[in-house]
C-alpha cells in the first residue's frame, strides 16, 4: 500500500539556458528561501520527463526541494538546433549549466535563490546543500557529472543507473557509421513519428515501453509528452533522441569516472529492474565500492520493490525513506 504521496502541487518553471529553454517542475513545502534547506535536482530517464518524479517528490519535499527538469528534447523543454546531438557528455554540459542557474540567476519567485559561494579555482557553488538525483539515464549523467564537478553537489542518489553503455574500442567505427546512417535524413525521422488516435491508445503503448509501466504511471508520463496531430497524438520529444549513440565510452573509460567518485553515493536498484546489487557479479559496482571506501565519500546501496521505473511504478515510500535517511547522514557528517 503505497502512502498519497501527490497532495503537494508542483510549481511549473522554465530556466532559460545557451542550450535552450528547458521546462521544470517544483516541488516545495517552505514558505521563503533558506541557505540551509537541501535541494533535490532531478533528472529523468530516457524518453521520460520531469512527470517522472510526481510521486516520490512531494515526499521528499517534506524535508528537502526537489526540481525536475525535463532534458533537452525531452517532455516541453527545447530541442537542441539542427546539428546538435543528445550524448551523455552533452547532458553533462547542460546539468552544468542549470547549476549555474541555480546558483546565480535563478528567478526570484523560485525559493533556491541564494547568494553563490565562490571555491579555490573560481568556479561558483551552490551555498546550499544540493543533491543530484538521478533515475536511469538521468542516474549516467548524474554520475557522470559527479566524477569532474564533485566541488559542486553534496551527495548524488542513482536510481537504477550505475554508469554509462560502454562498447569496445574496435567498434568506434562501426558505431559511428551507424549514426551517420541514421541521421542523415531528418525528414525521414519526423516522418516516422507514430500517430495514435487517442491517448488512451498512447497509453497502452507507452506501457509496452522500455522498463514496462503500470496504467497509471504511463498517463503520467504521456501528458507530458504528447502533442496533437492530424489524425491524433503523437510524441512532443524529438526523434533524434532515438538514434543510436554516435560514440560510447569504452569500459575503462567508465570504470575512471567511477574512481573519480568522491560523493556520497546512493545507489537505489529495484526487485525488477537491470542493475545487480551484488558485488560479486558486478564489477562496476564493486570498483565504486572500493573507490569510495578509501575517500571522504561512503556508498549505500539498497534494494526496493519494483520494476526499472520503481520511483513512479514501485515502493516509491520505500525509495523515499532511503533516500530521507541518506539526506540525514550526509546531512549529520558534513
Amino acid at each position: 500500500m503505497q502512502a498519497s504521496s501527490e497532495t503537494l502541487a508542483a510549481q511549473a518553471l522554465s530556466i532559460p539556458t545557451a542550450v535552450g529553454e528547458l521546462a521544470a517542475l517544483y516541488w516545495s513545502t517552505a514558505t521563503k528561501p533558506s541557505a540551509n534547506r537541501p535541494c533535490f535536482l532531478a533528472l529523468h530517464g530516457w524518453l521520460d520527463n520531469a512527470e517522472s518524479f510526481h510521486r516520490i517528490a512531494p515526499l521528499l519535499a517534506q524535508d528537502a526541494d526537489v526540481l525536475a527538469i525535463d532534458l533537452p528534447g525531452h517532455g516541453l523543454s527545447e530541442h537542441r538546433p539542427p546539428g546538435g546531438g543528445y550524448h551523455v557528455v552533452d547532458y553533462v554540459q547542460t546539468l552544468d549549466i542549470v547549476i549555474d542557474w541555480l546558483t546565480g540567476e535563478a528567478s526570484a519567485d523560485f525559493s533556491f535563490n541564494c547568494e553563490p559561494s565562490t571555491v579555490e579555482n573560481g568556479e561558483v557553488a551552490a551555498t546550499r546543500p544540493l543533491y543530484l538525483l538521478g533515475h536511469s539515464l538521468g542516474g549516467v549523467i548524474s554520475l557522470t557529472y559527479a566524477a569532474v564537478a564533485a566541488e559542486r553537489v553534496t551527495g548524488l542518489i542513482s536510481i537504477e543507473a550505475l554508469g554509462p553503455l560502454s562498447g569496445p574500442a574496435e567498434e568506434t567505427a562501426a558505431q559511428l557509421q551507424k549514426f551517420l546512417v541514421k541521421a542523415r535524413n531528418r525528414r525521414r525521422l519526423d516522418n516516422e513519428r507514430p500517430v495514435y488516435p487517442s491517448i488512451e491508445a498512447v497509453c497502452k503503448a507507452r506501457m509496452l515501453g522500455f522498463g514496462g509501466l503500470s496504467e497509471s504511471a504511463a498517463e503520467a508520463l504521456v501528458t507530458r509528452a504528447l502533442k496533437p496531430c492530424d489524425g491524433g497524438w503523437t510524441w512532443r520529444s524529438d526523434p533524434r533522441l532515438r538514434l543510436p549513440s554516435s560514440q560510447r565510452m569504452t569500459e575503462p573509460q567508465v570504470i575512471d569516472l567511477l574512481k573519480n567518485q568522491t560523493l556520497p553515493t546512493l545507489l537505489i536498484v529495484t526487485s525488477k529492474g537491470f542493475i545487480s546489487p551484488d558485488e560479486s557479479r558486478n564489477d562496476r559496482l564493486r570498483i565504486l565500492r572500493e573507490t569510495l571506501d578509501g575517500s571522504a565519500g561512503f556508498l549505500q546501496v539498497v534494494t526496493v520493490e519494483g520494476n526499472h521505473h520503481g520511483h513512479l511504478d514501485g515502493d516509491y515510500t520505500a525509495m523515499a525513506r532511503h533516500i530521507q535517511a541518506f539526506l540525514k547522514q550526509t546531512r549529520s557528517t558534513s
